[in-house]
C-alpha cells in the first residue's frame, strides 16, 4: 500500500510565481477583483518586425509584457455597459526565487513560413523587477542577478 505525501512536505518550485490581471473600465472607472494566476516561466515576445543590429534590452521586453492594453466589447460589471471598452493591467503579485525568461523568436512570414529571428538581448547585469509588481506587492527586495 502506498502513502501519499502529505502536500506541505512537497517544496514549492522555485521557479512558480504569480501574474495579477485586472480590469478597468474606461467608461466608469470600475475596477474589477484582481486575478492571480500561477506561471513556472514568463514568455516575452520580441518587438514586431524586422531583425535590427540594435539589441533589444530585456528591459523594453518586460515593459512591453506589463502594459496595459485596451480591450473592446467587454460587459462591464459596474455600469453594466455591454460592449465596454476596459484597460487589462498585467503585474506581478509574487515573483519565483528564479525567474526564467522564454524569448519566443518564432516568426511567421506572410507565406506562411516560420523563421528564427535572431535579434540580440541585452541583458543588465542587475535587474530591478519592482516596476513591474502589483503597487501593493511594491517595496521588497526585488532586484535579481
Amino acid at each position: 500500500m502506498r502513502r501519499r505525501l502529505a502536500s506541505s512536505s512537497v517544496p514549492p518550485s522555485p521557479f512558480q510565481g504569480l501574474l495579477t490581471s485586472q480590469l478597468v473600465c474606461t467608461q466608469c472607472g470600475y475596477k474589477s477583483a484582481v486575478h492571480y494566476d500561477k506561471f513556472d516561466s514568463l514568455p516575452l515576445s520580441l518587438p514586431a518586425g524586422l531583425m535590427t543590429l540594435k539589441p533589444t534590452s530585456l528591459v523594453y521586453l518586460l515593459e512591453s509584457f506589463v502594459a496595459t492594453e485596451l480591450v473592446r466589447g467587454v460587459k462591464c460589471e459596474g455600469c453594466k455597459e455591454p460592449h465596454s471598452s476596459v484597460l487589462k493591467s498585467l503585474n506581478f503579485g509574487k515573483l519565483p526565487q528564479c525567474l526564467c525568461l522564454h524569448i519566443s523568436r518564432t516568426t511567421w512570414q506572410d507565406s506562411g513560413h516560420a523563421y528564427k529571428r535572431h535579434d540580440l538581448i541585452e541583458f543588465p547585469q542587475l535587474l530591478c523587477m519592482e516596476p513591474y509588481l502589483y503597487p501593493h506587492c511594491r517595496g521588497e527586495q526585488v532586484t535579481k542577478q
